[in-house]
Order: structure tokens, then sequence, then C-alpha cells
């Protein structure tokens, strides 16, 4: 079946009221051409109508404001994620490389998140091409103090040592005095 027949089909259940298998569809779709952005403009209708403003948030994200819905189905989408660029790459998810996108305002939505995330455009690619679609995209943010915890074993552990070497030197001086008395 092809994409056009498949969207069509889509159409067709959305109409006839049919939501999730609609979104069903245009979730397969979306897995077989990732780079189709009419896809995700569809994806991002269905969400709508299922009252999921955060998805279709997910999926507008990359086109511009049309309509008063798109618009506040992105702020949502914005909301989930605090704004966090990294994280709302990662969860639009585009995996049809930045090729595909060439000259579109997606094109500029997807390198301006990778620019406000401090991501140079070599990683971009790497990260939208990933094998695994639930591979996050950006490195996990460890917090600042989770880096303190080996130095902090490695000094106690040099603490137990030391104690140990000092407890061993009290008992053998006590012994050799022991000994010699």
């Amino acid at each position: 079946m092809t994409l056009a027949d498949t969207l069509d089909r889509a159409a067709a259940d959305g109409a006839r009221g049919d939501l999730g298998k609609a979104r069903s569809r245009l979730e397969g779709l979306l897995q077989a051409y990732p780079a189709e952005l009419i896809i995700r403009r569809r994806l991002g209708e269905v969400f709508w109508q299922l009252q999921y403003p955060e998805r279709a948030g997910r999926y507008w994200y990359m086109f511009e404001d049309e309509t008063p819905e798109m618009a506040a189905a992105k702020r949502a989408f914005e909301g989930r994620y605090g704004g966090d660029a990294w994280r709302m790459l990662d969860a639009i998810g585009f995996h049809g490389g930045l090729d595909s996108l060439s000259g579109t305002y997606a094109d500029g939505v997807i390198r301006d998140l990778a620019k406000r995330s401090g991501v140079t455009p070599g990683r971009l690619e790497a990260a939208l091409r990933r094998s695994n679609p639930n591979e996050p995209a950006s490195p996990v943010l460890e917090p600042w103090w989770s880096r303190l915890v080996p130095v902090v074993l490695l000094v106690v552990l040099g603490a137990v040592l030391l104690l140990a070497v000092i407890g061993a030197i009290v008992a053998s001086s006590w012994a050799w005095n022991a000994l010699a008395s």
C-alpha cells in the first residue's frame, strides 16, 4: 500500500470517528516514512481531536502556527518539557535526516532547538539518525553532586585504610612492649 493510499485510509478512519485506527495507521506510516512532514501534520490533527494537546504539539511543532489550536498545542508541548531544547528535540523524534528538511520551516525549528541546547550540526545529524528511536537523543545529564560520589568513596576508603594501618602499628607496638617487659 502506498503512502497516499494509507493517508487516505487514515483520513477515512478519522471521518468515521475511529481516531484510534487513524492514529495507529499514521504512526506506522511515520516509522516507514520518517521524513514525510504531512504525516506529522495529520498525527497532530488526530491527537488534537483525541484531546491530547501535548502530543498534538509534538507533531505540530515543526510547522508554523496556522490555527489557534496549533499554537495552543505547541505551548502545551513546550510546557510539558519546560522548554528544555534537548528533551523537546528528543520528543519530536524526527529521524528523517536534515537533508530532507532543507529550506523548510521545520529545518529552522530543528536547528534552533539544536543551537539552544548547544549541539553542533554534526552531532545533531547523528542524534537524528540514531537507530533506536527510544534511545534518548541527548546524553543523560547527571546532577553536579553525582560526580562527588566517587571522590567521597575514595576518601572514605583511604580513611579506613589509614585507620587500619595506625591500628596495626599501635597493636604491634603494644605487643612489642608486652614482649619486652
